[in-house]
């Protein structure tokens, strides 16, 4: 539903209203395994590093690929469905990651920013 209303919505604002996704509280955050996630994912011009964060959050480096640029700092928070939160709202880049197809041993094959798809290496 997510992915339809953020690749619909822009042309059909009346059929969807898209909610960017919350934290999960802080008591759960805890309970959630980081290691499905962490690794580095690549796409075609850019590639994104995912690490552990400070406490319960995951953290997402940029490189890209083209311009030899890098953007740190970004630290991931956990939602529900495999999506997480920035700390700042206001993101452009990353306005919430979820990821996506995991494998038999739960390791998650892609991460989807809602504009852009990374494939693990």
């Amino acid at each position: 539903m997510l992915a339809l209303a953020g690749l619909v919505g822009q042309t059909f604002p009346e059929l969807f209203t898209f909610r960017m996704p919350r934290r999960l509280p802080e008591c759960t955050c805890g309970e959630v395994p980081l290691h499905p996630y962490r690794g580095h994912y690549l796409r075609s011009n850019s590639k994104l590093e995912v690490t552990a964060g400070r406490g319960a959050a995951l953290s997402v480096a940029l490189h890209d690929l083209q311009a030899g640029r890098i953007s740190r700092g970004r630290q991931l928070h956990p939602g529900r469905d495999d999506l997480f939160v920035p700390e700042a709202q206001d993101d452009p880049d990353f306005p919430f990651v979820q990821f996506v197809r995991p494998d038999a041993a739960g390791v998650f094959e892609y991460v989807w920013n809602g504009r852009y798809l990374w494939r693990r290496e």
